[in-house]
């Protein structure tokens, strides 16, 4: 009798894809009403509407094409310009309008320090910024550190905010915001991408590896236009446009930029806008707009499980919560249901799986399944394929666990500027090597159990501990160090948690000058890196970082020791 082994085709039939610009292909066949409401400002209750969208992108595509008549440096087909700004009304708009004019979107984080923003623009090549005010002092310092003149930062730099939004100070210091770009009331034709140009870059992303700063993930026109179809061919969770779905994870993040913007938009679903987290507006917002479906990160559903804020709002429209960006446990799962089944309401919990180098979502738990597989991420998507294969590269037998690879024509193009990363994550035959430890049953269901690669998930986030240590490394009273995730139950997620060797063994006898030292080194760390990527996970001082004799880092002691100081918790 045969084994089985862990390779699986589609079992979904194939889909015929088209090779178009992704704006053509999401707005230029737009079946929906043209009032219906594509974002909803939870804020202000701002809506625009998908004929605002079209129109207003197009625009401001003009705008583009002419920004040297606003006194910016020339934008082109071809060019690149990073999106550095909260989820705000216009952000969508900016986007499709750089997409309509033929520019590649560089999509960053507005809370990247000098260095990791400097990092951004260094890997995409970006000419042009387009700051919300609240970025505009960051990108200012890291424009001048790179030597740029006054005068050429203001041609480089544009305001994303309706004017009367700007601060005086800065409108009166020579920026030039949107409103300057010279728009026109009649209607351009989009930059079209068909054939072989659809291949062109449309959108950088940034991914963290585990070699150190974030590496740019370059998507095409192609590969957005295969992932939306694919998701439409079998993604049933926002049925229709009676639908409701909300901002859970920002829309630089390609699950809130990809998910709930482009799939959102393609189905007619309305998207409910907020610029961060915070618990009781959210939860607002999902009772005042009748929100159908949430796609958002573990932290998320802990809160919706556990926070008794939760009982003070009628969240009875939610019927699909589904959760992505790391695995969840089945308790957890059906502890959240619970909660809602006690007030009557019937909510339906699933997972999915997929990477910023893969478009986002590719996995699939069909509705009806949900129930029975709490802890599965699915079955792959139509015109894909998965492997989950041992060391040498070889497919396991069904049930045993190994690195999970993926075929699909949504798998980027590669890292910007990285070739030696790109070989090293696709292999010449197109297999996209996820880092990710998975295990298939035998119908071709998949699940989650660990990871090979480091990365640290911090509610959703990556946080790549090569980068972290490489900076610690730096500050003068570190002689050695080593960045591991620790789980907390209580937020449902990894923290990043730093072993340091200090150069000093005075730290290591007494208490008061550890308890100095671990507060300086926060304090010196704090503004060098992103918020999520500071060490919530704490300090522990030691007296050696355990390397093997080839001098590689034994973060498997370090988890043992983590795991000898708390009592055993599930993982999500």
């Amino acid at each position: 009798m045969s084994t089985q082994l862990s390779h699986f085709e589609s079992c979904y039939p194939p889909v015929p894809l088209t090779r178009s610009s992704y704006y053509t292909f999401v707005l230029g066949r737009d079946i929906y009403a043209p009032e219906h409401p594509f974002t909803i400002n939870g804020q202000t209750g701002h809506v625009t509407t998908r004929r605002a969208l079209r129109e207003d992108s197009l625009r401001l595509a003009h705008g583009l094409r002419n920004a040297h008549r606003a006194g910016l440096a020339p934008l082109r087909r071809g060019s690149v310009a990073m999106l550095l700004s909260p989820s705000t009304d216009l952000y969508v708009v900016v986007q499709f309008a750089m997409a309509a004019a033929g520019v590649t979107c560089v999509l960053a984080n507005p809370a990247f320090s000098p260095g990791e923003l400097a990092h951004a623009l260094d890997v995409s090549d970006a000419s042009h910024v387009f700051a919300h005010p609240s970025a505009v002092p960051l990108v200012h310092a890291t424009l001048r550190a790179r030597g740029l003149a006054e005068r050429d930062i203001r041609q480089r730099v544009v305001l994303l905010a309706p004017d009367g939004e700007v601060p005086h100070e800065l409108r009166t210091a020579g920026w030039v915001g949107l409103d300057r770009l010279d728009t026109t009331p009649v209607l351009g034709v989009p930059e079209r991408f068909d054939g072989d140009e659809a291949d062109a870059t449309a959108l950088i992303y940034f991914s963290s590896g585990t070699t150190g700063l974030s590496k740019g993930v370059e998507l095409s026109h192609a590969n957005l236009v295969a992932n939306i179809t694919l998701l439409s061919a079998v993604y049933m969770y926002n049925a229709n446009n009676d639908d409701v779905t909300i901002t859970g994870v920002p829309l630089f993040h390609v699950l809130g930029g990809l998910y709930l913007v482009m799939f959102s938009l393609f189905k007619g679903v309305p998207v409910v806008l907020l610029p961060r987290f915070v618990p009781a507006e959210y939860l607002a917002c999902v009772q005042k707009y009748k929100v159908t479906t949430i796609i958002t990160a573990p932290p998320v559903l802990l809160f919706l499980t556990n926070d008794p804020l939760v009982d003070q709002f009628d969240l009875s429209s939610l019927r699909i919560l589904g959760v992505g960006a790391a695995p969840v446990s089945a308790e957890l799962v059906h502890a959240c249901k619970a909660r809602f089944a006690a007030r009557g309401w019937h909510l339906n919990i699933g997972q999915g799986y997929g990477m910023t180098e893969i478009c986002g979502v590719c996995t699939y738990v069909p509705y009806e399944e949900m129930a029975a597989r709490p802890t599965s991420i699915g079955r792959i998507f139509p015109n894909c394929a998965v492997r989950v294969v041992d060391a040498d590269a070889r497919p396991v037998p069904v049930g045993q666990p190994g690195e999970l690879w993926i075929r699909s024509p949504a798998v980027m193009k590669g890292y910007a500027k990285n070739p030696t990363a790109t070989a090293a994550t696709i292999t010449p035959d197109g297999w996209l090597r996820t880092g990710d430890v998975a295990v298939a049953d035998a119908g071709g269901y998949l699940q989650i159990t660990d990871r090979i690669k480091e990365l640290i998930k911090y509610k959703g986030f990556q946080v790549a501990p090569a980068e972290l240590e490489n900076i610690l490394s730096s500050h003068p009273d570190v002689a050695d160090c080593a960045v591991i995730g620790v789980y907390s139950k209580e937020e449902a997620t990894e923290l990043p948690k730093a072993y340091i060797v200090p150069r000093d063994p005075k730290y290591l006898s007494s208490p008061a000058a550890s308890d100095d030292l671990v507060k300086s080194i926060h304090a010196w760390l704090a503004p060098r890196v992103s918020s999520y990527k500071r060490l919530r996970g704490g300090i522990a001082l030691t007296h050696e970082i355990p390397k093997s004799v080839s001098g590689k880092i034994l973060k498997r002691k370090l988890r043992e020791q983590e795991e000898t100081k708390q009592p055993a918790a599930a993982k999500l």
